[in-house]
């Protein structure tokens, strides 16, 4: 599997434990005189607090090959994440550590130890550390000037922003104040991620959608992420233990 869609898929591959519940939350109805904040979506991003994906199924969908796995995906802010990728009868098949500064992945099935900067995500195939959370429905802020409301039209509200040199479009269903869509533009006009998001459920005192359909244009690769149980709030610090004995592999 190419490294890319094996760091991406392991990273979408998201007091006492509970299940998730759906919401079919509706914040408004008549979506035409509506407008959106950007200030209060920003503020209900679930990358505000400690979070645990206890469980997720993740589809991965292409005309040379389709695989489907579980993941348990955890995040402890600012920037730590970790990623255990199992097979559908529950056997880990690989271990993935990010944070601010450092990249490494366990490498199960053949004792590898993969090591390497942060900086080789963003470096080599362009995968920065803090675009991580718009997979799940989070909004970034970033260098252009965007107004404090967005009117919604059609029952969509439509904003724009640059972040790390990438062109970003989010789409928010106004009858929900929820995400849609987002657009990650690419380099080139033949690079595009679509992110679409449903059934959003809450996980305490935000809420985070619970289907999350991915489609990479360049690789005509589409991922799709079922949320099973989540669970938020403060956690300890996020701990990796190397395979023993494992053979070290710098990524470059």
């Amino acid at each position: 599997m190419h490294w890319k869609i094996l760091i991406l898929a392991s990273l979408f591959t998201l007091s006492g434990c509970s299940s998730v519940r759906n919401t079919g939350r509706i914040v408004n109805t008549n979506t035409e005189n509506f407008f959106i904040n950007i200030n209060k979506l920003d503020s209900s991003n679930i990358s505000h607090t400690d979070y645990n994906i206890l469980k997720a199924s993740v589809r991965i969908l292409s005309d040379a090959k389709k695989s489907e796995f579980l993941v348990n995906f955890k995040y402890k802010r600012p920037d730590t994440y970790l990623a255990s990728i199992k097979s559908k009868t529950g056997i880990e098949a690989a271990r993935l550590y990010i944070s601010g500064d450092t990249v490494l992945l366990n490498d199960r099935i053949n004792k590898r130890l993969y090591y390497g900067s942060s900086d080789f995500l963003s470096d080599k195939y362009g995968v920065n550390i803090n675009s991580v959370q718009l997979i799940f429905g989070d909004i970034l802020r970033g260098e252009d000037e965007v107004a404090d409301t967005i009117k919604c039209k059609n029952g969509i509200g439509i904003f724009y922003d640059i972040v790390n040199g990438r062109r970003i479009e989010y789409r928010i269903d106004c009858s929900t104040g929820m995400v849609a869509n987002t657009y990650i533009g690419g380099y080139n006009e033949q690079e595009l991620v679509r992110l679409s998001f449903s059934k959003y459920i809450n996980s305490g005192k935000h809420f985070i959608p619970g289907n999350i359909e991915i489609y990479e244009t360049s690789n005509e690769i589409g991922i799709q992420i079922e949320i099973e149980k989540i669970v938020e709030g403060a956690m300890e610090e996020i701990v990796f233990i190397p395979g023993k004995n494992y053979e070290r592999i710098l990524l470059k």
